[in-house]
Formats: structure tokens, C-alpha cells, sequence
């Protein structure tokens, strides 16, 4: 019995030792085939990931090939254990294409970087397969699409980013009904500037503390984990002011950011009841309205107020002085009113004032708040007010200012001493009531690259020194008692004083006198000589000195009859057919009278008159002029145009019906075009030898050569401005009745005031926003007292990508892009230059006349912009 069990033991035993080796055996190879199939696995994914690359500029990809392992491929790492791909770093380095499906394949995949590059189409919703992922950035890239659902799979997920890209749909807390049920471990969330639309969740407001939600990329506080930040910053949320009440259970809330969005109502005063932690609060592009409430200054911890943009009105709270730690304060574009409280003077952290565009009345605080002690500051900007009295000499004081922004506002004396100021560069104290010498002290300021203090009443020598030895930089215009200065600046030359001799001055003007009175009698013989001429010469001679004349046969055979098929516009007060003249074969324009309406016969002769001394490069040409009789013995008056084979700029901005051109006018065409028409008008209004003032200026009257060279067209509406009988001539165009288009047409034409260069300049500021907006005035989303001009200055500046036509900043973009190279800066530069042409517009279109700008000002500001533009893509 005993043998019998010792023997069984022992089989036993050798059973368990054996079956034990056995499955060493079998584990052993199954390891190792695995490990080398999950590489071969990550292998195959990366090399798919490569094929779906259109362009690597940098070469970063030259190396993943098979003459070195995948885990020493550029921007691969790989753990030390399983030799799996666990991070994919491609950060920055301009890459072009899709994102392969194929990366749901890395497992063991931990960290995804993709971030500023130009990825395209959607997320591949395999990434939801990486249930290892931690870290998810492809900020800054072109992705299209919805956030796929599949994301919720990685549930150790502790960063993402999707920023800076073109994702579209509804937040996506939607995910489950609360966020930290699928994400548990989120802690960065950055979805600014994509084109999320929807309501908020409720649920948001119960986000754990140590939720970050989204910011900016260059934001200092990125690597700050454990406090909370909520920034949905340029997307189309909406929701109403309750939403910024839900937060106020968020305690540790640091920033928070929902700029550039769609959130509406009365600003609520549970807002001061956010956590005492936040530092930045930023509200600006939005609809909120109501009073900032004065328990504002609950919030002692905040270094940034944003409440720019918005429908605010009421007095700004002296208690926004207690607010010690602000280093910047946006109030600007809203309906604020009172005066600027004097506590401000107690923020001398304070960097930036941003106050513009209110209704901000009295004067500048300056003994009771010592606004000198803002030393700090860089910048101030309280421009287009209602501001007056005078500007406080303790502005001198503020060393470290470098823009001083006070133009469009009442202030009234003398320019201060300001001479402690010399680190400033911008300075515009222009469109005020300011008197007085010139300040020469100013040409000292190395530092300054503009100046503009057109528009007061100042007079004096202007020095030539510094920055005045730039005319481009400086603008004086609209002080008519300025004096000498570098010849640029076309000024007038200062009085001589008298001398100190009299024997000296009496020999003078024994000199002089005789010869002014022979110099005056040959004037009066010469004006009488003219004049003279003048009354022999026939009505049309002018037009025949220069262009031969040409009769209705001619004209009748180079219209085809005047056919329906070369008819190619019309106006209020002729039609227009394109036409060829014979022998030469010249491509002609025929605008032919329409003499059944009311002064068309006075249209015709005033256009001859005023065509036939003009001549400048962007005006349209005339070849000659038809005044005649048809077959029928009715008369016939026509003038022949030079042919533009581009048309007109109404046509390219908005295409008829049915119409296959596409509205493929780049931004840098659009520019050249606004330049041109504003220098036409720039030589209508200050350089022909009579002023002439258009009445007209429209797309439709913007016609377009083969270079897209822009020429103003269309003189019927103007009226020549004699220097020696303008009242004659305006009383004469007030008999005719006020001319124009709707929506282009000077609001104080409606209300019976005299034409003027302003209203020129007014039908101007219309058209570049039309130009850059793709809006006609007369949209049908404009009502009530919304209107082109109003809609445009509301969203100006940090809702520009909302009115700007999106051609611009898509097609065009892209068409810049591909010609110039890619560039991370290229929409930014987009933006500020569309940005900089719309405030030209919005100055120009002004409701009263003395707020607009002058067209020579337009024109120098327009070439600046497409230079600074042009600039770095002129290098590349």
C-alpha cells in the first residue's frame, strides 16, 4: 500500500513538472510573437500616419524609413518595456494632410501632439481606441467636423486641446449626463476659436474644481492644473446672463473667458459674487446690457476687466478704484455715459484704459484723481466722446505711456506740457477744439512714428525736426493758421517780421509797390482776355479740342442699332451699350441720355464740361461726345467711355442670379481697388483746377480694366464747384434736387443740406464696407436702426471675423497661402488689416460731416495698410 502511494507521488510530481515546463514553453514564444506583432502592428500605423502627409517642408518625416527602427523616428518615443509607441510629438512643424484612422493602432499610445500645423478634414473617430491617451493636442490646425463621440472612450484623459481650428456643432457635454461620468480625469479642456454654436450646459456649472476649460495658446497660466478657467473665447455660444450666475458656485474659479460670442441680457449683479480668486474676467463681443454694478470691486483679485463691445450703458462705479490689482480696463464700444470717475487714479498698476467709442462727458480728472500717478500705464484711449475742457497737464507725468488716443472729443485750450512723455509713439489729439501755439517741443521725442493733430485750431511754426521731418507720419490738416514746416506738409509760409530799420523798410517798399500795381494790372488785362475767349467758344468746343466728334450714324452702327444684346447697364438718367468703333476697331462704352426725364439735357452738358478737363489714371476716360438728332428728329445726346472688359464692381461683389463668376475678388485686389477709387476722389476734390463733387460713388459706378485697375465713373451727379461763385452754383444744384443712390447717399442730403466733398466721402465709407463686408446698405438684414454702418462699428474690433465677407478668410486666405507659403500669422495679419480698413469705413460714413475723414487721409491710411500688409510676403 505504502509503495503503491509513494509511487503515485512520485508520477504525480513528474506530471506537474512536466505539464509546468510545457506551458513555459508555449508562454515564452507567445510573448515574444506578440511583442513583435504589436510592433510590426505600430509600424504599419506610423507609415500610414506618413502617407496621408501632402507636404513636410521641414523634413521632419525623411527619417522614418526603414534604414533606422521606428522607435528613433523623428517626433516617436517609445516605452523601454514593450518597445510600444506611447508619444507622437509633430508639434509645429508645418505639416499638410489628414490625420490616417490608422493611429487607433497605437495601442499604447499616451501623449498626441499635432498642435500648429495644417491638418485638415475631421478627427478619425478611431482615436476613441487609444483608452491610454492622456494628452490630445491638434490645436491650431484646419479640422472641419463635429468632435467625435468616440473621444468618451479614453477615459484617462487628462488633456485637450482643439482650439484654433474649424470644428463646428454644440459644445460637447453632452457626452453623458455629466462630464465627469465619461471624462473623469479631464483637467484641460481648450476649445477657443472654433465655430461651436448652442447654449451652454447647465451641468457646466457643476464641473469639479480642478476642471480647465479652454484658453488662450499664448496664456501664461497653462501649466496652472488646479485652478479653474472656463474660456469659450470666438465661438457662437449663446445663452442669456443666468449662465454667469450658475458659476458663481465654481470657488476656485481663476479666469474666465467668454468673448467674441453670443450671450445676451442684463448683466447680472449676482456677477460680483464670482469667486474673490479671479483674475481675469473677460465679457467683450457680446450683447450683454445693463449697469456694471458697483460691488464690482467684490472681485479685489482681478487683473484683467473685459467689457468691450457689448450694449452697456449707466455711469462707470467710483468703486471700480478699489480694483488695486488691474493691469487692463476695456469698457470701450458700449453706451456708457457720466463722466470718468476721478477713483481711476488709484489704479496705478493699471497698463491699459480702453474707454472709446462711449458718451462719456466732462473733463479729464486730473487734481482730484491725480491721473498722474498712473505711471504704470502704457496705454490710454478715450477717443470719440463728448469729453471737453482741457487736457490735464498731469498727462506729462505718465512716463511710460507709448499710446495716447484722445482724438474725436471736445477738449478745448492749449496742448499741455507734455514733455516727460519720451517714450510715446502714437499720439492723435486730432478732431478737437484745441488752440493756440504749435507744440515744439514734440519734434524731440525720438521715440514718436505718428502724430495727428489735424483738425483744431492751432497756429504757429511747425517745426522740421524729428518726427515732422516724415510727412506721411504726421497729419495737420484742418489748422489753417500752421505755418512753414518741411514742403511735404504744404503748408504756408509764416509772415516775416518787420525790421528793425525803417530807412531799410521804406527802401522795399519803394520797390515793390510799383511793381505790385504793374503785376495787378496785367492780371485784370489777362482775366479780361479770357473771358473774352471764352464767351466765343461754342458749348462743346472743349470736349471737340481734345476728342474728335463723332455722329449718331456712327453710333448706331457700332451699338448694333443700340441692341438689347450690347445694352450693359443703366442709370438714372441714361442707358449704356458697349460698342465698337470702326476702322479702328476701339471697344467703347455709349451712355446715352435718357432725355425723357427732367435736366437729363443739363446732365449731358454738365458731364461734357467736367469729363473734358479731367484726367487722371483712376477717373474713367472720354473718348468723345455725340449731340445730335436721330432718325426720328428727336434730339440725341451720348458720351463715349473708354471700355472697361471687367465691368463693374457690383458685379464681381455681388453676381446676378444664375451667374457662374464667383465672387473671387482676393483681399490684396480688394485694397488695390478701395485705394484707387479714394485717390480718384482725392483728385476730384483737391486737385482739378475747378473742385468737383461726384454725388454718386457706388460699385456699380467703379468699373474695372483688364488689371483690375479701378476708374470712378459716372459724372452725371456732380456739379463743378467755381472758386469764384460757389454759392451760385450750389443755390443752382439745390433748384435741381438732391442726387444719389439709397443707402449711399449723405444723411444730410435727406434733410436738405448743400453737397459738400463730406458727402463724397460718406457714399465712400459705405462702399468700403460694402467692399469688405459682401453686405449691399440695403440688406434685408439690416431694419430698424440697424443699418451697414452701424452693425459693422458694433462688431469692430474683436467680432471682425463675424462681418467680414468670409471669402476673405477662407478661399482668399487660402489662395494667398498657397501662393506665399503657409504662415501661423497669416490669418492674424488678415484680421488686423480688415480690422484697420473697416474703422477707415466706419470713420468715413460718420453720421455728421465734420466727423469724417478727409478722402487724402483715407487714401495715405489705405496705402499704409496694404504696406504693412504686403510687407513680409514681398519677403517670402
Amino acid at each position: 500500500m505504502a509503495f503503491n502511494l509513494e509511487s503515485f507521488m512520485l508520477i504525480f510530481q513528474l506530471t506537474f513538472y512536466f505539464i509546468l515546463l510545457l506551458s513555459l514553453n508555449l508562454y515564452i514564444p507567445k510573448s515574444v510573437t506578440a511583442t513583435k506583432l504589436g510592433n510590426e502592428t505600430d509600424k504599419l500605423a506610423l507609415l500610414d500616419f506618413k502617407s496621408k502627409i501632402s507636404d513636410d517642408p521641414f523634413g521632419v518625416l525623411a527619417s522614418w524609413n526603414k534604414s533606422f527602427p521606428f522607435c528613433q523616428w523623428v517626433g516617436v518615443t517609445c516605452g523601454l518595456k514593450h518597445q510600444r509607441v506611447v508619444s507622437l510629438h509633430l508639434h509645429n512643424q508645418k505639416l499638410v494632410g489628414t490625420i490616417s484612422p490608422h493611429v487607433g493602432n497605437l495601442s499604447f499610445l499616451r501623449s498626441f501632439n499635432l498642435a500648429i500645423n495644417s491638418f485638415h478634414n475631421e478627427i478619425p473617430s478611431e482615436v476613441g481606441c487609444l483608452f491610454r491617451l492622456r494628452e490630445f493636442n491638434l490645436s491650431n490646425n484646419l479640422l472641419q467636423g463635429e468632435i467625435p463621440v468616440s473621444l468618451s472612450r479614453c477615459t484617462k484623459l487628462i488633456n485637450l486641446q482643439l482650439g484654433y481650428n474649424l470644428l463646428k456643432g454644440r459644445v460637447p457635454f453632452e457626452l453623458g449626463t455629466d462630464i465627469g461620468l465619461v471624462l473623469p480625469n479631464l483637467q484641460i479642456l481648450v476649445l477657443t476659436h472654433c465655430q461651436f454654436s448652442g447654449p451652454i450646459p447647465a451641468s457646466l456649472s457643476n464641473a469639479s474644481d480642478s476642471l480647465l476649460l479652454g484658453f488662450g495658446e499664448n496664456n501664461p497660466m497653462l501649466q496652472i492644473l488646479f485652478f479653474l478657467i472656463l474660456s469659450f473665447y470666438g465661438n457662437r455660444l449663446r445663452g442669456d446672463s443666468d449662465f454667469l450666475t450658475s458659476l458663481t458656485n465654481c470657488s476656485k474659479l481663476r479666469i474666465l473667458d467668454i468673448s467674441l460670442n453670443q450671450f445676451g441680457g442684463i448683466l447680472p449683479t449676482s456677477i460680483v459674487n464670482l469667486s474673490s480668486q479671479l483674475t481675469w474676467l473677460m465679457l467683450g463681443g457680446n450683447n450683454f446690457g445693463g449697469n456694471i454694478p458697483p460691488e464690482i470691486s467684490n472681485l479685489f483679485n482681478l487683473n484683467v476687466l473685459v467689457m468691450s463691445t457689448n450694449l452697456l450703458w449707466g455711469n462707470i462705479p467710483a468703486s471700480i478704484g478699489k480694483l488695486s490689482k488691474l493691469h487692463g480696463l476695456y469698457l470701450a464700444v458700449n453706451q456708457l455715459t457720466g463722466e470718468i470717475p476721478f477713483s481711476l487714479g488709484n489704479l496705478t498698476q493699471l497698463l491699459t484704459l480702453n474707454l472709446r467709442l462711449n458718451n462719456f462727458s466732462g473733463s479729464i480728472p486730473s487734481r482730484t484723481c491725480k491721473i498722474g500717478n498712473l505711471q504704470s500705464t502704457v496705454e490710454i484711449y478715450v477717443s470719440n466722446n463728448k469729453l471737453s475742457s482741457e487736457i490735464p497737464s498731469t498727462l506729462g507725468r505718465l512716463f511710460a505711456l507709448q499710446r495716447l488716443h484722445m482724438h474725436g472729443n471736445l477738449f478745448e485750450g492749449s496742448i499741455p506740457p507734455l514733455n516727460g512723455l519720451k517714450g510715446l509713439r502714437y499720439l492723435d489729439l486730432s478732431r478737437n477744439n484745441l488752440s493756440a501755439r504749435f507744440p515744439q517741443y514734440l519734434e524731440t521725442f525720438s521715440s514718436l512714428i505718428y502724430v495727428n493733430l489735424s483738425f483744431n485750431n492751432l497756429d504757429g511754426e511747425v517745426p522740421s525736426q524729428g518726427i515732422f521731418q516724415n510727412a506721411t507720419a504726421v497729419k495737420l490738416q484742418g489748422n489753417i493758421n500752421l505755418c512753414e514746416g518741411i514742403p511735404d506738409l504744404h503748408l504756408k509760409p509764416c509772415l516775416v517780421q518787420k525790421h528793425k530799420k525803417g530807412s531799410y523798410l521804406k527802401l522795399i517798399l519803394l520797390i515793390v509797390i510799383p511793381f505790385l500795381f504793374l503785376a495787378l494790372a496785367m492780371v485784370f488785362l489777362s482775366v479780361q482776355l479770357i473771358r473774352k475767349m471764352k464767351m466765343k467758344r461754342p458749348s462743346l468746343t472743349s470736349v471737340g479740342q481734345f476728342h474728335p466728334k463723332i455722329s449718331y450714324q456712327e453710333l448706331l452702327n457700332a451699338t448694333g442699332g443700340f441692341s438689347s444684346g450690347n445694352l450693359i447697364g443703366s442709370g438714372s438718367f441714361g442707358v449704356v451699350y458697349t460698342g465698337t468703333l470702326c476702322p479702328e476697331g476701339t471697344n467703347v462704352a455709349v451712355k446715352v441720355l435718357k432725355l425723357s426725364q427732367c435736366r437729363a439735357s443739363k446732365s449731358f452738358m454738365v458731364e461734357c464740361r467736367a469729363l473734358s478737363n479731367i484726367r487722371h489714371r483712376n477717373l474713367v476716360r472720354i473718348i468723345t461726345a455725340c449731340s445730335s438728332i436721330d432718325f426720328g428728329r428727336n434730339d440725341f445726346n451720348a458720351l463715349v467711355y473708354e471700355f472697361m472688359p471687367n465691368g463693374s464692381l457690383e458685379h464681381w461683389l455681388h453676381p446676378e442670379n444664375g451667374h457662374t463668376q464667383l465672387r473671387n475678388l482676393d483681399l490684396l485686389q480688394r485694397i488695390k481697388i478701395a485705394i484707387d477709387v479714394a485717390s480718384a476722389l482725392h483728385y476730384l476734390h483737391k486737385k482739378c483746377e475747378a473742385r468737383v463733387i461726384h454725388c454718386d460713388v457706388k460699385p456699380s459706378n467703379v468699373l474695372l480694366d483688364n488689371d483690375f485697375t479701378a476708374h470712378l465713373s459716372d459724372f452725371g451727379l456732380a456739379r463743378l464747384l467755381s472758386k469764384s461763385g460757389i454759392e451760385a452754383v450750389l443755390s443752382q444744384f439745390n433748384s435741381v434736387g438732391v442726387m444719389g443712390t439709397t443707402g449711399y447717399t449723405a444723411p444730410e442730403y435727406g434733410m436738405g443740406a448743400r453737397m459738400s466733398t463730406h458727402g463724397d466721402v460718406y457714399c465712400y465709407g459705405i462702399l468700403l464696407l460694402e467692399m469688405f463686408t459682401g453686405k449691399r446698405p440695403t440688406d434685408k438684414s439690416f431694419s430698424d436702426d440697424l443699418n451697414l454702418h452701424n452693425s459693422v462699428k458694433m462688431a469692430l474690433p474683436v467680432l471682425v471675423t463675424e462681418v467680414v465677407d468670409q471669402f476673405l478668410l477662407t478661399e482668399g486666405m487660402q489662395e494667398a497661402q498657397s501662393s506665399i507659403g503657409s504662415s501661423s500669422n497669416h490669418r492674424n495679419e488678415c484680421i488686423e488689416c480688415l480690422t484697420s480698413i473697416l474703422e477707415i469705413g466706419i470713420a468715413c460714413s460718420a453720421e455728421s460731416p465734420s466727423d469724417r475723414m478727409d478722402i487724402k487721409d483715407v487714401e495715405y491710411r489705405l496705402l499704409s495698410i496694404r504696406g504693412k500688409f504686403i510687407g513680409p510676403r514681398r519677403h517670402h
